[in-house]
């Protein structure tokens, strides 16, 4: 029975797995060959009567069938633990086996330079020590038993070859301990490799997203900044045309329909571009979902408010008010233990407002905003990031026990010189 390596480390290391399996091939042969040559001396060199010959016959058929058993237990389904119990049943039971066979025959006696390897081989620490003793002893008084080795040669010998197997033994287990040292070694190696490419993927695949929902919000501020805000003027000097009835009606109206039709267009790109979520419906609507949501998901009590006369955004100012309601949601939901919160937006002439509350229990802003890269203080720094863009500004009031409030607020209102927001279609830009 023996523990042979499992097939990836011998494709990783050949040589040493090589090596492995030719001792371990060599040691069976010479088990086998020994067993051979003492049954061979014993039919040749002792007169045998029938009954004993019987006996002999089947003492070493009962002994070699354990030993061939003990071969394919290393085979068997079942877990590493069970087979390492076995293997020292299997290995105890073989050397008592041994024994009785030596009553049959003392020629079995040279079968303790195999029994030397095996055992190291197999047994444990403890047991292997207690098993060599017994196969010394076992095979000196076999051999000084018989007629045919009486004298010091039937101590040196036994000895002497416990020597030598102790010794090859020990380079053995030297060889297989650090072939299973080097084995373990490639296994981490190749885990780290997969880890760091499977890493390595997510990042670009993050990397690809957070691009192209870059690049969806740059062309939607950005139509919205040029495209749209050109069609709108040539509606004003349309319609302020139109109003003086001097002969140029036709053509002012054709532009004025041109005007209108290229504004319907990019709005519909800049719709298309923003979030799903806004898509779906207005701002309001979109966070009043995700605060059910989060109340469905979690069972907390979520209040939503929305305050003054409410009125389309610019698609930046949308898409940043409900990317940080989400981000302030997901921190109740992950960190606030909260029972209830509330999300108020408010609309005024100047600006537009967003507050969430909740009842839970707190946090320390200075040591959040401490925090490393990545920690628990990213969100407020990604929010504040985010206002930046929009000249919008972030408060955040909280102490550990007492709940949460963020506050955010982005000027919506226009300078006294350019035109107030156009209505057509239905629909303010």
């Amino acid at each position: 029975m023996s523990a042979h390596p499992p097939p990836s480390a011998t494709a990783r290391r050949p040589e040493t797995a090589r090596a492995i399996r030719a001792m371990q091939a060599a040691m069976h042969v010479l088990f086998v060959l020994l067993f051979v040559v003492g049954l061979a001396r014993a039919l040749l060199t002792q007169t045998m009567t029938a009954p004993h010959l019987a006996l002999l016959f089947v003492a070493s058929a009962l002994f070699m069938g354990l030993y061939c058993f003990g071969l394919t237990l290393e085979r068997r389904p079942v877990s590493d633990a069970r087979r390492e119990q076995l293997a020292q049943v299997w290995i105890s039971a073989l050397v008592v086996a041994w024994i009785a066979l030596l009553a049959v025959a003392a020629d079995f006696a040279w079968l303790a330079f195999a029994f030397y390897f095996l055992v190291l081989y197999v047994a444990r620490r403890a047991l292997a020590a207690a098993l060599v003793a017994v196969v010394l002893v076992a095979s000196v008084v076999a051999l000084a038993s018989s007629n045919s080795t009486r004298g010091p040669g039937s101590l040196i010998g036994p000895f002497m070859g416990m020597l030598v197997a102790l010794g090859i033994a020990w380079v053995y287990v030297q060889l297989r301990r650090e072939n299973d040292a080097r084995n373990l070694l490639v296994d981490q190696l190749v885990a780290a490799q997969d880890d760091a490419l499977a890493a390595q993927e997510e990042l670009a695949h993050a990397q690809h997203r957070a691009g192209v929902l870059a690049e969806r919000e740059r062309l939607a501020r950005d139509i919205h900044d040029t495209l749209a805000q050109g069609f709108s003027s040539i509606l004003l000097l349309s319609r302020a045309g139109l109003a003086r009835e001097d002969g140029e009606g036709t053509l002012l109206r054709q532009i004025e329909e041109q005007a209108a039709e290229g504004l319907t267009q990019s709005r519909e790109v800049v719709h298309a571009l923003a979030p799903t979520e806004l898509a779906d419906a207005p701002l309001f609507a979109a966070l009043r979902r995700l605060a059910e949501r989060l109340g469905e998901q979690t069972g907390i009590a979520v209040s939503t408010t929305c305050d003054g006369d409410a009125r389309p955004l610019p698609s930046p100012v949308e898409v940043a008010l409900l990317r940080i309601a989400q981000s302030g949601l997901a921190n109740v939901r992950i960190h606030a233990q909260a029972s209830r919160a509330g999300v108020t937006l408010a609309y005024s002439p100047t600006d537009v407002t967003l507050e969430i509350i909740d009842d839970g229990v707190g946090f320390d802003e200075a040591a959040v905003e401490r925090a490393p890269l990545g920690g628990s203080g990213f969100g407020l720094r990604a929010i504040r990031e985010r206002l930046v863009e929009l000249g919008g500004q972030l408060e955040v009031e909280s102490a550990p026990g007492e709940g949460a409030a963020l506050f955010v607020r982005i000027p919506t209102a226009t300078s006294p010189a350019a035109p107030s927001p156009v209505t057509t279609n239905g629909g303010a830009l």
